[in-house]
């Protein structure tokens, strides 16, 4: 209950907006793309819920389009 009441959600709240100020809407808003990977990655660590291939695929290209979406483009001059 102290997890879910405070860390959850009041800390990874006001850490999350303390995040968006600094890096911006636009570019914050691509990793939330990445909660589901965090969520099944801390089911199977916490929980020993077992990871099965489609999640394992799912992830990897959740994280693929992050990269991609956040890498810099080369500027033209």
């Amino acid at each position: 209950m102290f997890y879910v009441g405070i860390l959850a959600s009041i800390v990874a709240f006001l850490s999350w907006n303390s995040g968006v100020s600094i890096v911006g809407a636009a570019k914050s808003g691509i990793f939330l793309n990445l909660l589901p990977v965090f969520a099944t990655l801390f089911a199977t660590t916490f929980t020993k819920e077992s990871l099965l291939w489609y999640q394992f695929v799912g992830g990897c290209i959740v994280i693929i389009g992050v990269l991609l979406s956040s890498k810099t483009s080369p500027k033209v001059e």
